[in-house]
């Protein structure tokens, strides 16, 4: 009785990239008739690491801020970046479904909203589409504040 929790790990069982159908069957033992399942599954392992680094340079009024999104992409994919509030609200797109080759990217901000130069803790997402759907990722970044002059 109840559920059963399947782990799937598409490296060990050595699974390209792709739609995959799994079927669980159940038998129960007191011979009334058999039941399917069949969930879809997705590998896609396009977008493989993301890395956030924030500077801030000078201070007061000449502060200037960078943010460097990073990420790696194994095939071709059209890629969207945003950073966005603890709250989920968008405080800048990077990129918008702009098409990328493969290998490392790098996409930089300069973290201004406004004049204002952004700082706190904020979420990066990267989500890449490709024939197979979108996968993301998300990375948690914490921008400091510029010093202020003395």
């Amino acid at each position: 009785p109840g559920a059963v929790k399947v782990n799937v790990d598409p490296k060990r069982l050595r699974l390209a990239d792709g739609v995959y159908v799994v079927v669980a069957r159940f038998t129960p033992d007191d011979g009334s008739g058999e039941t399917e399942q069949r969930r879809r599954m997705i590998f896609d392992r396009t977008l493989s690491s993301l890395t956030a680094r924030s500077s801030t340079t000078g201070a007061g009024k000449r502060a200037r801020g960078r943010l460097a999104v990073g990420f790696r992409l194994l095939r071709p994919a059209h890629v969207t970046v945003k950073v966005l509030s603890t709250s989920g609200s968008t405080i800048a797109t990077l990129a918008s479904n702009r098409r990328l080759p493969q290998g490392k990217r790098t996409i930089g901000w300069n973290r201004r909203r406004g004049k204002a130069l952004v700082s706190g803790t904020v979420n990066v997402t990267v989500s890449a589409h490709t024939r197979f759907g979108t996968t993301g990722l998300q990375r948690s970044v914490t921008m400091k504040a510029p010093k202020r002059r003395p």
